[in-house]
């Protein structure tokens, strides 16, 4: 935890943020790890924190029609010490982002380093280079400000400042030391990287994407989710990464691993999803389908890191490592399948998919009304492709 009593009692209150302090499940029933039980550790936390690590999407031009730039008004209601941090570290919309990858700044007697080599599927020697930046420049603190492959990135940092080591020699591990403290500012509303412990991270030599996490020691310290920040997400971005936040809470409802509290989280983010995807996509600046979106992202984070996930992201996850596609575009490309493939498995579970759907029933008995909901599903997956709903 960060123990700078101006951030641990921060006096902004804005509308429509939510804040969390990990997720609500422990060590998944699968999940299993090379170096034996975990055990509990509490690693050295600073007593005061006067250095942070900014890691956001890098944005070379930010044209304010088009970019998902934060325009300044979003932080007008932000008054403390990590706000304005961020808020320094952000271009206004239409100005050019002159951010090097070590941009160091203090604001108010916090020094920060600003790191924008933040890739769509974070590498692994990327990582490692902004964690040898940490190191030296004894970081204490890390916000992340980005999509999930920004929040990733900073997590493999985190974890690298305090335990040691490379990215991939800690892939599919449990860690040893706690991350650095983090904070995780969300910037789409697709991943729930922000209440998860893991990070998906490209090792390049293999061409296989390995997870970095622990349920114990990568859990982030506060997620602050702010639906306005998403307002000038474009298009295509507002559509895969809703595609992966409906991805998340299908799956989480339908691995063999699910209960019943990821189970009511699953399909309230596919109800909320139903209802603001094509309302977020149509009219950027609808505030109340944004700020659905984001609730719908971030408990959809929160059901598949306490379930799992399934076939749609082990396929995806392959070909993200192999051509390098963004993660919600190939998510799009299986999930309709998976889905069709799955519901004689589950059929009873796609039945309640078709109904967070909103699908009305019609007459059709639970077959015909659970693959109903496939042809929605993949509707809801183009809109990236078509550049309209179908």
């Amino acid at each position: 935890m960060i123990k700078d009593p101006a951030i641990m009692q921060p006096t902004f209150k804005p509308n429509d943020i939510a804040s969390t302090g990990g997720n609500i499940g422990a060590k998944k029933s699968n999940q299993t790890f090379s170096n034996g039980p975990i055990k509990k550790h509490q690693a050295n936390v600073p007593k005061c924190t006067k250095s942070l690590l900014i890691i956001k999407n890098t944005k070379k031009t930010i044209p304010s029609k088009t970019s998902a730039a934060v325009p300044n008004w979003t932080w007008k209601t932000l008054d403390s010490p990590i706000s304005k941090v961020v808020r320094g570290s952000l271009p206004h919309s239409g100005e050019t982002s002159k951010a090097t990858p070590r941009a160091q700044k203090k604001i108010e007697g916090i020094e920060y380093l600003l790191e924008t080599n933040v890739k769509p599927n974070p590498r692994a020697e990327d990582c490692d280079a902004m964690a040898k930046v940490a190191i030296e420049e004894k970081v204490d603190a890390i916000i992340a400000l980005g999509g999930g492959s920004a929040m990733d990135q900073a997590k493999a940092v985190a974890a690298i400042v305090t335990n040691g080591k490379t990215t991939v020699e800690w892939g599919d591990v449990e860690l040893e030391h706690s991350i650095l403290p983090l904070i995780c500012i969300p910037s789409t509303a697709g991943t729930g990287s922000e209440v998860t412990w893991c990070a998906v991270i490209t090792d390049t030599a293999r061409m296989y994407k390995m997870t970095v996490g622990d349920p114990i020691h990568m859990i982030p310290t506060l997620a602050i989710c702010d639906p306005t920040i998403t307002l000038d997400l474009p298009q295509s971005l507002t559509a895969s990464c809703g595609v992966d936040a409906l991805t998340h809470c299908i799956e989480a409802y339908t691995v063999k691993v699910h209960q019943p509290i990821t189970d009511a989280l699953a399909l309230k983010g596919i109800s909320l999803i139903a209802q603001n995807l094509e309302k977020a996509y149509v009219n950027g600046h609808d505030k109340e389908a944004r700020r659905n979106m984001m609730i719908a992202s971030t408990i959809g984070g929160m059901s598949f890191i306490s379930s799992n996930v399934g076939a749609v992201h082990a396929f995806a996850e392959t070909v993200g490592a192999w051509f390098d596609t963004p993660h919600g575009v190939a998510n799009s490309l299986f999930l309709p399948y998976i889905m069709e493939y799955n519901i004689p498995a589950c059929l009873d579970r796609f039945v309640d998919i078709a109904d967070a759907l909103g699908i009305e029933r019609n007459g059709m008995n639970d077959q015909e009304y659970a693959y109903s909901a496939v042809p929605v599903s993949y509707t809801h997956l183009r809109a990236h492709e078509t550049g309209a709903y179908l």
